[in-house]
């Protein structure tokens, strides 16, 4: 997959991969990216709200759902665009934790918390571009990686399910703009 995703968070244990097509170019996609919200989707609405639940019940739900807002941009290349988040996602409040920017991501190191990163990699095609999009996790020890990996299959189908969905309205709106 793209450079900025081995620059960022060469080491991993969890991964997905999935990528699609949109009738739009490099330049509209990466304005679209980092804007996404799960308003955009009725069926990233249902699956972010079904996540939150626990939180809810629990009295810990934020105003906002989670979205692109809560990453932090590492970087962006003329193909390549990369977020990072950082956190104990398993947690009914996701337990993530504020990374201020690229350097602070890639100097996180707290036991216990695994970093994610998810990246777009765009290639231009004949019909317009390519767009491939990877999830890495990254667990530092094996307490992190003891608590994630339940969680992670757990979720697995239902965020490759949001990774579609997400390409889908990447897609829709490169092309509206």
């Amino acid at each position: 997959m793209g450079r900025l995703a081995d620059v960022y968070l060469p080491e991993f244990q969890f991964a997905e991969r999935h990528e699609g097509v949109a009738a739009a170019s490099p330049r509209q996609i990466f304005a679209v990216i980092p804007t996404l919200s799960v308003s955009d989707d009725a069926a990233l609405r249902a699956l972010i709200a079904l996540r939150e639940t626990p939180a809810r019940l629990l009295g810990r739900k934020r105003d906002a759902p989670f979205g692109m807002d809560r990453f932090t941009k590492l970087g962006e290349s003329g193909t390549e665009i990369a977020f990072g988040l950082c956190g104990r996602f398993w947690r009914a409040d996701y337990g993530l934790v504020s990374i201020r920017d690229a350097a602070a991501y890639r100097a996180f190191a707290a036991p216990g918390v695994p970093k994610l990163l998810m990246s777009f990699d765009l290639e231009a095609t004949a019909g317009g571009t390519k767009i491939l999009t990877e999830t890495r996790v990254h667990c530092p020890d094996a307490d992190a990686y003891r608590a994630f990996a339940p969680y992670w299959f757990a979720i697995r189908l239902g965020s490759g399910f949001i990774r579609r969905r997400m390409l889908g309205v990447i897609s829709r709106r490169a092309r509206l703009a």
